[in-house]
């Protein structure tokens, strides 16, 4: 085994351990020196149910197109993270939130999104019927324009698109702004990004999507990670900037 092979290895066991550090600190009552920043999103994520029993209407969620087995998948499971979160504070299948996948790989996970938070007496299809596929991830605009047109035709109460979208967001956020509902919109996509930022205030940009079982579920291990991520992304902020330096001294 060389060099690089045990400093991968001893980098391993040292974010395990100070991950593992940090979840103790949490549950030994030291939760608030592990605050979470505000994320304007995430707060408004958890007023859609109460604004759905206001109006009498579930909200649409949509957690986008990419597979499970790609380099998309990690935003993908953000979005089913938000939608287990509706699933879980909604009253046994009563205002269920209606969804749409682009992925045939979200399908069966965002069905059991609704069979984990429901009671013994709910029937399968009661829950399968919450669930739309739309299209394949290879028709981008065809997935979005058929969740365009169950916002334009569904009795649904807002609009949350958190997942791996692209160009294509900018039809569905057409659709919630002519019905003029609230939108929650978040990607991993630049371009994405861009649109999401122009049509509403409860934007989530790239990395902010992947914290959401973080300030949903605000488990202790969720909150250790996000933690340790932090630190990790100083330490590669302060070693390109040292390399930066070393590299110019060099020059001189």
């Amino acid at each position: 085994m060389g060099i690089p092979e045990l400093i991968v290895i001893a980098t391993f066991f040292s974010i395990f351990g100070a991950l593992a550090l940090v979840k103790r600190q949490i549950q030994n009552g030291q939760r608030s020196s592990f605050g979470l920043r505000s994320l304007v999103a995430y707060s408004a994520l958890r007023r859609q149910i109460g604004m759905a029993v206001e109006s009498g209407q579930p909200p649409l969620v949509t957690p986008g197109r990419g597979p499970l087995h790609t380099a998309a998948g990690p935003a993908s499971i953000a979005g089913l993270h938000v939608l287990q979160s509706l699933a879980r504070t909604s009253r046994n299948g009563q205002l269920a939130p209606q969804v749409t996948v682009g992925s045939a790989t979200l399908l069966a996970i965002a069905q059991d999104s609704f069979r984990r938070d429901t009671d013994d007496s709910t029937q399968p299809q009661d829950y399968r019927d919450n669930v739309q596929f739309i299209a394949d991830e290879s028709f981008p605009f065809a997935y979005a324009a058929g969740t365009a047109d169950t916002i334009e035709r569904g009795n649904v109460a807002n609009s949350i698109a958190v997942g791996h979208l692209g160009s294509e967001l900018a039809l569905i956020g057409e659709a919630a702004s002519r019905k003029d509902m609230s939108q929650i919109m978040g990607s991993d996509d630049p371009l994405a990004i861009a649109i999401a930022v122009a049509s509403t205030e409860n934007s989530l940009w790239g990395e902010e999507i992947f914290v959401a079982s973080a300030y949903l579920h605000k488990s202790a291990w969720n909150l250790a990670a996000v933690r340790i991520q932090d630190v990790l992304r100083w330490l590669v902020i302060v070693a390109l900037i040292g390399a930066a330096i070393i590299q110019l001294l060099g020059q001189s």
